[in-house]
């Protein structure tokens, strides 16, 4: 059915079941909110493109080719980006434009991650000297936690808490 006809359809329905709620002695809005309701996503569907449906983009073949290509550094230079994917995907695809967004999908669905593991100091010392500096540093013990708090008056001499 087409758009027109299907709003045409609900456009009925919503009028007739208006002029019956008044009849019985409801306001006919109640009658036309509920056929809106009822008939609505029904009659006009879901009007997405693709809904439910995985990017039509994001071919097997492209995902592959992409997986090899973030070995390498972006033309650019620097590091992958969402749009720079996105970039590179459209010249594959001879699209003119794709959305970042469609890169960020593309850089989750290989597995893609920008983390790295910390880079360790080149002074760094080795396992053998950590161990011996642990070995030979003073371990502070733990203050004594005093048996009953007590607070500085504001104005006066120190009182515990125990007293009247």
């Amino acid at each position: 059915m087409s758009l027109i006809l299907e709003v045409f359809v609900i456009f009925a329905a919503a009028k007739a079941a208006g002029e019956l709620c008044v009849r019985v002695g409801l306001p006919a809005i109640v009658g036309e909110l509920l056929v809106g309701v009822a008939l609505g996503p029904h009659a006009l569907g879901d009007l997405r493109r693709n809904n439910g449906t995985r990017p039509s983009v994001l071919t097997p073949e492209l995902l592959d080719k992409l997986k090899k290509r973030v070995g390498e550094a972006p033309p650019d230079g620097g590091l992958w980006t969402s749009g720079k994917v996105a970039t590179w995907m459209a010249a594959q695809l001879g699209l003119e434009k794709l959305a970042p967004q469609r890169g960020w999908e593309a850089l989750q669905a290989i597995g893609w991650s920008i983390q790295s593991p910390r880079p360790r100091h080149p002074n760094s010392a080795t396992p053998e000297q950590e161990a011996a500096f642990k070995k030979s540093s003073l371990t502070r013990s733990p203050k004594k936690p005093r048996s009953i708090p007590t607070s500085r008056s504001k104005y006066g001499r120190r009182m515990s808490i125990a007293s009247a």
